[in-house]
């Protein structure tokens, strides 16, 4: 119970001699751990509302793009018959 009492009174002492020192150094912290809170909750926020917004637009976890590229036009049948296939697939 000494070792509190001790603790306290020496931690009155020293607030008195460098309270300046002090206040600011609590106020950083409280600067610090208000910015961290912050930050983190904004970004939940934002993955809540992306998640949201995922499910609202069909739910889909992925969305499969199929693209052509080449010299020439392609064969619109084997074009059809390659995106079914690529699409009954991830089905």
């Amino acid at each position: 119970m000494t070792g509190v009492a001790s603790a306290l009174v020496e931690a009155w002492q020293e607030l008195r001699i460098n309270k300046t020192r002090i206040l600011l150094a609590l106020l950083g912290v409280a600067l610090s751990v208000a910015a961290l809170t912050s930050v983190v909750g904004v970004g939940n926020l934002a993955r809540e509302g992306f998640k949201a917004t995922s499910e609202r637009n069909g739910g889909r976890s992925a969305i499969l793009g199929v693209g052509v590229y080449g010299p020439s036009q392609p064969n619109p049948q084997k074009l059809e018959e390659a995106y079914r296939a690529s699409s009954s697939a991830t089905a």
